[in-house]
Formats: C-alpha cells, structure tokens, sequence
C-alpha cells in the first residue's frame, strides 16, 4: 500500500511579514502552515494542484514547478491563513496561478508524480533520460536547475539477483548517472497567468547553487564553493540503500566550462554505514545571522 511521505520541508525566515512552512509530500501535494508563537493555533491551507514536484519560497510567495516545468504561484498575504485550523478538522483548499506554461512532455502512464513517473520507468525496465527539476531562490531570482540523468543499462532479473548476492549488504543497486545540467530563470514579467517564461543562464553571478531532492540553496562563492557551479546529490528509489557509502552520481557542474567532475575524489568516500538506511543524502547550511 502507498503512503504518502514528507518529501520537503521549506520555512520562510522569522522576519517574514507572514512566518510559514511548506511541506512536498510524495504524492506531489503541498501543505501549508503557519508559524504563529507557542500554544497559538495555526492555519493550514492544502493546495489544489497535484502534479508540483519540487517548491521554493520566494519574495513572499510559495512556487511549486511541476514534471512538465509547468511554473504554478500561490499567493498568502490574502487573509487565506488567517483564519485557525483546529485539530481534525480539514484544511481549506486554495488554488494557485499558473505564470509559466509547461512545455516539457513526458510519456508516464501515471503522469501525476514525478516520483511514480521514476517508478515506472525502473520497472518497466526503461533506459531512456528523465530529468530532475529542483526551484532554488538565488539573489532575488527565481531559477530552476534541470538535471539529465539516465539509468544504468536494464538487467535480467536472473542476472540482477546474482549482482544482489555479490553486492552483500544493501543489494543491487541501480545507479543513474548525470549527462547534462541547464539553469534556467523565471521571467514572471507582471505576473500576468501564463505570461512568464524560462530564460536560460550561463552563470551564477558568481554564486554557487547546491541542488538534491531534500533542500536547495544558493549561496556566495568561497570557503571551497566554487563560483557559477552548481553542486548536486543523487538520489536512490525503490528503498535500495547505499551499502558501500559512496555519493554514487553526486557531482559538481561548472557552468563556464560545461563540465561535470565528482563530488568528492574517490580516496574521499566514507566508510559504509554502521546502519541500514534509506535515507537520501542531504545539504546542511550554517545558520545566517
């Protein structure tokens, strides 16, 4: 049975004339709450589209793009979080505004979730490239990064099984392997429903910008961060786990030279997990001041 699980989680800063959190769940829903003080009772909305794949908090306002980079904005300084949602009783739905049109296509039989989208194509044994959407705010700009991947080659379930035995611990693993980063900007003009488009970039502004699944972020170029790169985590499926403790497809791509290099060299990979995990690696962030 499929249960539905917190994806991501995006809070916007304490200063923020509205305080929220926003949460990606696995069947590409988004809640969203309120961060009123200690023993207040907050108001939660769930919003009406269900194809968003990945979100971001920016300028005031709750982004989520979709597996067809279909751009959708929702708008809270409305008095739609006003009102407080007692406990069990069911959020209000809100709809948002679509400001960029989707323009990408895929061929899923289940085209509501990128997630089941992947799923699909690994059980039916598809090798084709699927891209990996991630929205990240980055010095007052909107942009989305889109990572090509592509699977290993398929396997015979006879010959997956041998590998799995050979592997030991954590299995068969099925690796996807990067061919291929774009930035792109949101150009959202007046804000007009589907006036907005991408616009592609070849830099940062001297920035870095690291992507994964779990949390996106932008941030100046120094300490080792590399300016116009952008950094990137893999991802597993199907509850396959890590075993040998290396960030697998993980890597860095520089956008003045079109290039792609590891994440770490391969005298860097940490030692194999005391633990059976499935958990995707991550970034952490020091606190801003």
């Amino acid at each position: 049975m499929y249960k539905t699980r917190i994806e991501k989680v995006v809070v916007s800063a304490p200063s923020a004339a509205l305080p929220v959190i926003a949460v990606l769940t696995s069947d590409c829903g988004v809640i969203v709450s309120t961060r009123r003080r200690g023993g207040e009772v907050n108001s939660c909305l769930v919003l009406s589209e269900r194809l968003i794949i990945d979100i971001a908090l920016f300028q005031g306002k709750i982004y989520g793009v979709s597996n067809t980079e279909e751009l959708v904005g929702f708008e809270l300084g409305n008095g739609r979080l006003r009102k407080p949602t007692p406990a069990g009783a069911r959020p209000d739905v809100a709809g948002g505004v679509t400001l960029i049109e989707g323009s990408r296509a895929h061929d899923s039989v289940d085209s509501r979730c990128s997630a089941r989208y992947i799923r699909y194509r690994i059980q039916r044994r598809f090798p084709d490239s699927v891209a990996r959407l991630y929205l990240v705010e980055s010095d007052g700009k909107l942009l989305m990064v889109r990572r090509w991947v592509r699977w290993d080659a398929p396997e015979s379930m006879a010959r997956r099984c041998v590998r799995a035995a050979a592997d030991g611990p954590g299995g068969y693993r099925r690796m996807e392997r990067t061919r291929r980063l774009d930035v792109f900007e949101a150009e959202l003009g007046d804000g007009r429903p589907r006036a907005g488009q991408w616009k592609k970039v070849d830099g940062l502004g001297g920035r870095a910008i690291f992507v994964c699944a779990r949390c996106s972020k932008s941030a100046p170029a120094g300490d080792g961060a590399r300016e116009d790169c952008v950094y990137f985590l893999r991802r597993q499926y199907l509850g396959r786990k890590p075993g040998d403790g290396s960030l697998g497809d993980s890597g860095v791509y520089d956008m003045r030279r079109k290039t792609i290099t590891a994440l770490l060299p391969e005298s860097s990979v940490p030692a194999p997990l005391p633990w059976d995990s499935p958990r995707f690696p991550t970034w952490f962030f020091p606190v801003e001041d």
